[in-house]
């Protein structure tokens, strides 16, 4: 199955999409992360968000790097 941007959204190893909150742990939101929306617009939450931990961990290199003064 093809999401309507044609990225594949089937389960690495089960005939079935990935769910929502599959999804949402891809991206590195909690389990207890509560979407106060509807399914479509959960669905855009997701897939537009910076994965967190992902963005930390960038962040925490540019800061080494930079406070290594090699700049």
């Amino acid at each position: 199955m093809y999401a309507s941007n044609g990225n594949v959204q089937w389960h690495y190893n089960l005939e079935r999409r990935i769910s929502l909150r599959e999804a949402a742990r891809l991206q590195s939101f909690p389990d207890s992360f509560n979407f106060a929306c509807a399914m479509r617009a959960t669905e855009r939450q997701i897939g537009n968000a910076v994965p967190p931990v992902l963005a930390w961990h960038i962040a925490k290199s540019v800061g080494d790097y930079i406070e290594s003064g090699t700049i």
